[in-house]
């Protein structure tokens, strides 16, 4: 991740899941940033043209 994220990669891990699953920023890899929600995070990249592939 940390590799990755030197480049054009970056790792976002959603706040509400997170809490969920009750992890906190201190659980994460440095590399992550995070985000309220994913789906905020999705929309607004889908409004730059990216797309979503749900991957099963």
């Amino acid at each position: 991740m940390a590799e990755l994220s030197k480049g054009d990669v970056r790792f976002i891990a959603c706040e509400k899941s997170m809490q969920a699953a009750g992890l906190t920023i201190d659980d994460i890899h440095d590399a992550a940033e995070t985000a309220p929600t994913s789906v905020g995070v999705l929309t607004a990249l889908q409004d730059e043209g990216y797309r979503y592939i749900k991957v099963p």
